[in-house]
């Protein structure tokens, strides 16, 4: 647990301690990670990780496709699985599956050294993954095209982990290594092979020549740990993983694609032989009760269906939100560059018909059996039934399901007495041998097949086709065949609906007074980056169109909408400034529980209660604020809604930044009708802390209300504030003396991102941002207002100082970084 103390010290005592590294705590032993990010470029919304494992996170199924709410996915989990002879002769393997959920890891984060180590400083450091947009890198080479210098870098360009990058080190507080295979991918405007983003270097991908609407980066290695499920020996081998994805107007199929770039590297420093390697799949077709599996070994492709026409029927007690219904889709993932050589399907659990042989394999020997296009006892696949036939004379194969589903006399999955549950498919290529510091790059395609009028097995054929197309495409390079969507203004971002330039809390407002309001469609992703929209006839009171509170882009607004906002939460538009407003006022204000005097608060125990209380307005019909508080005076905080939620007749968000000291409050009504009456809005149990890790300024803080908003039926803005109320704890130990600047504060501090300066009408001509061990990442000179904001969000969680001059003075503050 970080602490959340802010020290207020001189200069020297702090850039004294900047200098002393082993008083810093040591990282934890490598382990794997469950940290990632969405690839949501067009209607794919896909989790990637650096663990080895795809699309699954924490909520479950992440391959969700078309990306709506409720949210529908055909894909469970996905895992690379390699098994090779090392340099000594003995077996080793890697093989994941559902890492994430059961911490089952065998694959950890970060680069290996030439000897193929590993250490838990890089694992910490390596703990992410990186991603740009589209309209980022635009932006950017329309800056460098001007004038051919970059006058507006932005920090997801000059932060990418390009080989070579002389920002790196300053943006993220470690060295990219050195390394001949290359790291994350770019476009080199003048082939001298080392990323120089003020030189109009850019993120991109080698195999296409259309820009991608987003592009995710990271690297993994087996070596780092024990391999906990497999309990194979590690090959040393570093995977760098890209993945893209295109948004195309015109092309539905790439629309409905993503792509996935391993790069694997031999670190091990001696020949790895008969290497295999696999992309294990847990395919979940909406429900996955009756999900079929199939391979199409001519194009190098595995995909799953369904076992009719109808997913997820009342006998499946699959839930029918998760389920794509009547004419359900086919998922696919082709392999681009390199032939299958197997592909196995075997059974997770037991069944009436399942013998020992054909479920998962458990001992590193059973593993590269199973990669081999083998049972894991070594028994062939043959064509009859689930391809488990021991001792009867059926054709040998090494392709699970090799015929097509629309053909009743093929070896297909729907022809079979299979029971279609709890299989995984395991795709198979003989990569050979893999000598020292080689290189192998396995490009795949994952493609969704929904064709209009098409039933389960009309989209099937849909998919022969389709996957024919893609490797043609891919190919090419994808030359010509998608045109991204372009917008110049009024861009709808979906989230946004008061079109501000922030997804929050405040955006449920607008939805509250346009539900059922219809309007033209949006074809374009849900995702956040500009997209066009035509207009909507009615404007909302700011003057922003209708179309942006259409968030899913369907034609209406309905509640649904607000998914959206929160799953943005946060994210804001290219030169989006915060504002910080404290209005006072009597219409919000915390009242404390009976019989607790707010200038006389114990620390520790007893708990005592605050509540968030609206007095009584004439036609409020929607409110919104940020609730603030300094973590550092408080123990236990718990704020709850009273009644456990807002009502069916209300539109609420309530986000609660516990570490960052802020909770967010958002609720209109659904009823124009309607008026809101005073109430209760928020009850927070909580007490005093009892232990400090130093002296505070005050034995006072405050809870402030911030960015008050109210609004009438008609989106008319009524003027209202909060009441500041202040906390007094006697007990609490005091400094004496606050140097540097009295009167200075950053807040919230731990922040998520944006950093508010307050300065009580002193002027700040000078901040500068330093790393803990004293490099200087950021600089501004030049008259600095009051509330304004300075945002830290691209930065790794951390310690940081922030320096200011004020007046003939300076101020150090201590800030805690942690998204």
């Amino acid at each position: 647990m970080k602490s959340s103390f802010i020290c207020n010290c001189t200069l020297s005592i702090v850039m004294l301690a900047m200098g002393f590294l082993h008083l810093h705590a040591q990282p934890a032993p490598c382990s794997g990670s469950a940290e990632g990010i969405y690839l949501h470029g067009n209607q794919v919304r896909a989790f990637i990780n650096n663990s080895g494992t795809l699309f699954l996170d924490e909520e479950g199924a992440a391959f969700q496709v078309p990306f709506q709410f409720p949210k529908k996915a055909t894909i469970y989990a996905q895992g690379l699985w390699l098994a090779g002879y090392g340099p000594d002769g003995n077996l080793r393997v890697a093989a994941p599956t559902y890492s994430i959920n059961s911490e089952d890891f065998e694959y950890f984060p970060g680069p290996l050294d030439s000897p193929g180590q590993s250490t838990a400083e890089q694992c910490a450091n390596w703990n992410r993954v990186w991603t740009v947009s589209r309209y980022q890198i635009e932006a950017h080479l329309a800056d460098f095209g001007d004038n051919g210098i970059i006058d507006s870098p932005l920090p997801e360009i000059l932060g990418w982990p390009g080989k070579g990058n002389p920002h790196f080190q300053e943006i993220y507080g470690f060295e990219l290594p050195d390394t001949p295979q290359g790291l994350a991918p770019f476009f080199d405007q003048n082939g001298d092979g080392s990323y120089t983003p003020l030189a109009g270097d850019y993120p991109m991908v080698s195999q296409a020549v259309v820009i991608p609407e987003q592009i995710t980066w990271g690297v993994f290695n087996d070596a780092a740990g024990p391999h906990a499920e497999s309990g194979g020996e590690p090959l040393q081998v570093e995977v760098q993983l890209t993945c893209w994805a295109f948004s195309c107007r015109e092309n539905r199929q790439l629309d409905h694609t993503i792509f996935t770039s391993y790069k694997l590297i031999n670190r091990s420093g001696g020949t790895i032989d008969s290497l295999l390697t696999s992309f294990w799949h847990d395919f979940d077709l909406g429900c996955f009760w009756d999900d079929h599996l199939g391979t199409a070994p001519s194009s190098n492709t595995v995909f799953t269906y369904n076992h009719n026409n109808l997913d997820g029927s009342a006998l499946t007690g699959c839930s029918e939100e998760n389920s794509y219904g009547e004419n359900p889709p086919v998922q696919a993932m082709t392999v681009l560059n390199h032939a299958l050589s197997s592909s196995l399907i075997y059974f997770r659990t037991g069944g009436v018909d399942t013998s020992p042989g054909m479920m998962s394999p458990a001992l590193p020997e059973q593993y590269f059996r199973c990669l081999n296009g083998k049972w894991r006892d070594g028994e062939p696949i043959t064509t009859f039934s689930c391809g488990y036939n021991p001792g009867q004379d059926y054709p040998i194969t090494t392709f699970s399901f090799s015929g097509d589903p629309n053909d009743p006399n093929a070896w297909a999955s729907n022809n079979t007495t299979c029971l279609p549950y709890e299989q995984h498919m395991l795709p198979g290529i003989n990569l050979g041998t893999f000598l020292p510091d080689s290189v192998q790059i396995i490009d795949l395609a994952y493609s969704f097949f929904l064709e209009p009028g098409a039933n389960y097995l009309g989209n099937v054929t849909s998919m022969y086709d389709g996957v024919e197309n893609l490797q043609a495409w891919y190919d090419q390079q994808f030359s010509g065949i998608c045109t991204p969507p372009d917008c110049e203004a009024d861009c709808v971002w979906a989230g946004d609906t008061n079109s501000d330039g922030i997804a929050n809390h405040l955006d449920v407002l607008p939805i509250g007074i346009a539900l059922g309001s219809q309007g033209p469609e949006r074809t374009t992703p849900a995702n956040w980056s500009p997209q066009p929209g035509p207009d909507w006839p009615e404007a909302q009171y700011n003057g922003a169109n209708f179309k942006h509170i259409d968030a899913d882009g369907d034609g209406q607004v309905r509640s649904g909408d607000l998914g959206f906002t929160l799953l943005h939460y946060e994210r804001t538009q290219p030169g989006y400034e915060a504002e910080a407003v404290y209005p006072e006022g009597p219409e919000l204000f915390a009242a404390p529980s009976p019989n607790v005097d707010f200038s006389n608060l114990p620390t520790g125990l007893p708990n005592f209660a605050i509540y968030i209380e609206l007095a009584q307005v004439p036609e409020l019909y929607g409110l919104g604020f940020t609730l603030e508080y300094d973590t550092a005076y408080f123990g236990l905080f718990h704020p709850v809604l009273p009644g456990g939620g807002f009502s069916g007749s209300e539109l609420g968000v309530f986000e609660k930044h516990l570490s960052m000291g802020k909770i967010d409050y958002a609720l209109t009504l659904k009823d124009t009708s309607q008026v809101l009456p005073e109430r209760r809005l928020i009850s927070i149990l909580t007490n005093g802390k009892s232990t400090f890790s130093g002296p505070l300024p005050s034995n006072s803080t405050q809870l402030r209300f911030k960015n008050v908003v109210g609004i009438r039926n008609d989106g008319s803005p009524i003027p209202i504030g909060g009441t500041t109320a202040t906390l007094t704890f006697p007990d609490i130990p005091v400094a004496t003396k606050e140097a540097g600047a009295p009167g200075i504060a950053l807040f919230p501090n731990p922040t998520d991102g944006a950093l508010y300066l307050s300065t009580q009408g002193q002027t700040v001509d000078l901040i500068e941002l330093f790393s803990p061990t004293g490099q200087l990442l950021w600089r501004r000179a030049g008259s600095i207002r009051d509330g304004e904001a300075i945002q830290l969000g691209h930065l790794p969680d951390g310690l940081y100082y922030v320096r200011l001059r004020v007046g003939q003075g300076m101020a150090v503050r201590k800030v805690v970084v942690r998204r």
